[in-house]
């Protein structure tokens, strides 16, 4: 039986894989007159999710330049923080991977595609 904690990992796990499923088979009924390949959609899925690595880095280029990397005072610094820190940094990183890589595939040729 599982305890608390891993039941709690599962199920956010589930939420997540559930949501991004979501999106993925929207798009793909979206995109009827030119579908891309899905193997090409579950590539861009995966190098999105790499694109976390990416920001992980930016948080310490952001952390080294003096940015506290997880704020502890009130709450007006944590939702700075959210709104000036993790939002544009995490963001950049999927951007950069989308713009950099996937946006050059030539399948990828119509505005729903990106």
């Amino acid at each position: 039986m599982l305890d608390g904690q891993t039941w709690l990992l599962l199920r956010g796990f589930g939420l997540l894989l559930g949501g991004a499923l979501f999106w993925l088979i929207y798009f793909d009924l979206k995109d009827r007159l030119q579908p891309e390949p899905r193997r090409l959609l579950f590539y861009a899925f995966l190098l999105g999710a790499l694109s976390t690595y990416l920001a992980k880095i930016l948080y310490r280029l952001v952390d080294e330049a003096g940015f506290p990397f997880r704020p502890s005072a009130g709450t007006a610094e944590i939702v700075a923080y959210c709104f000036f820190v993790v939002g544009p940094l995490e963001e950049f990183a999927k951007f950069f991977v989308a713009r950099t890589i996937i946006f050059r595939w030539k399948q990828f040729d119509e505005a729903i595609d990106g």
